[in-house]
């Protein structure tokens, strides 16, 4: 309770609209719930921010801050920086398959790629490169890269649909790992990167 009492208002209402998307989703998504459950007076809510779609993005970046970071401090070690890109992006689909709490994503997937992909680009584009540079990967695949992730950030929105249908959630990660590893690679290596994260992941949930 003391630490909550350090928070700024604005960070209490995006930490009530967190709470909120993971008990209601999208239900009852509004200005008068989020201010009364982060217990401040309604005209506080338009101080911070101008529509509820306003926190919602906040609310999103920080769940995906967290994601990210514990995705770059686990992998950083990774030698193999082909298998650390994938192993992040393999790990963002079991985070949120497992997490029935964010099946509200999918009403909202343009958030989620825009703001995973402002929050991640970076480090994956610099996995990419060294990749490259050690011969792992051919140049082409970074030739337009931020188109491409951007895609492979929309590709695992997909996933998440079939998931929610009754599809296997690991299943569908390691289909969309195969769609994602470059032909370059190599049919056998791209079934050892499979390999390999199965292994490391289905035990642990990050």
């Amino acid at each position: 309770m003391e630490q909550n009492q350090e928070l700024s208002s604005e960070e209490k209402l995006i930490d009530a609209a967190v709470e909120h998307l993971n008990k209601e989703g999208l239900n009852n998504f509004t200005a008068t719930v989020l201010t009364r459950s982060a217990n401040l007076g309604y005209g506080t809510f338009y101080k911070y921010f101008s529509s509820t779609e306003d926190v919602l993005e906040a609310a999103i970046k920080k769940n995906v801050t967290n994601w990210s970071h514990i995705n770059f401090e686990s992998n950083k070690k990774e030698p193999d920086r082909l298998l650390a890109f994938l192993e992040a992006i393999y790990k963002t689909i079991l985070q949120i398959s497992n997490n029935a709490s964010m099946r509200w994503l999918l009403e909202k997937p343009n958030y989620f790629v825009e703001i995973y992909y402002e929050l991640t680009f970076d480090h994956a584009k610099t996995d990419v490169e060294s990749a490259v540079n050690n011969g792992q990967l051919n140049k082409e695949f970074l030739k337009n890269f931020d188109t491409t992730f951007k895609l492979i950030l929309w590709q695992i929105c997909g996933g998440m649909s079939l998931i929610d249908e009754g599809y296997n959630y690991n299943d569908i990660a390691l289909e969309l790992i195969k769609l994602i590893i470059p032909n370059s690679v190599g049919e056998e290596n791209a079934k050892e990167i499979c390999r390999k994260l199965e292994k490391r992941n289905t035990q642990k949930i990050f």
